[in-house]
């Protein structure tokens, strides 16, 4: 059987057309696959749930000499040298050492040093302020995170 050229023509538009119809019905049967697995993978995987950002920590290491007991001990205090108080400091320092505040004398680390030695200065005195709110930062006194202090006892009669 020979097929004249507008047969022919007419059979390759339509085996063009089938293709054609084809591909788009694989594509649409492809898309609903997908959406199919991605809701199925919506279902079953576990929620994730956003954990809260922990509390930034400060962290600042006393040596202390105490009645003749001498030692190093960590103070840990929640949130930053910016937001933590010399007041709240001086509080923590108290509930560990069980020293009061008045008579504690505090003097950062001269780390330029070695062996680390006291500098001469001491930080403000807990006397030296009329109210809670009047207490600086500890940053504004030159204090950061990690920092070395000594911590020694007045006598009764300086406090």
């Amino acid at each position: 059987m020979v097929l004249s050229e507008a047969e022919k023509a007419q059979k390759v538009k339509e085996e063009k057309g089938f293709l054609a119809n084809k591909k788009v019905e694989q594509a649409r049967i492809q898309a609903e696959i997908k959406s199919d697995r991605e809701t199925f993978n919506m279902m079953k995987a576990p929620i994730k749930e956003e954990k809260p950002e922990a509390p930034q920590r400060l962290l600042l290491r006393l040596r202390y000499d105490i009645n003749g007991q001498k030692g190093r001990r960590p103070v840990e205090l929640e949130g930053t040298t910016s937001t933590v108080s010399l007041f709240h400091f001086l509080q923590a320092v108290e509930e560990q050492f069980h020293v009061a505040p008045p008579r504690q004398v505090l003097r950062a680390a001269d780390e330029s040093k070695f062996p680390v030695e006291p500098k001469a200065e001491a930080l403000p005195s807990y006397g030296s302020f009329g109210s809670v709110e009047a207490f600086p930062s500890l940053e504004s006194l030159g204090l950061r995170n990690g920092q070395e202090l000594f911590l020694t006892v007045a006598d009764d009669d300086d406090a």
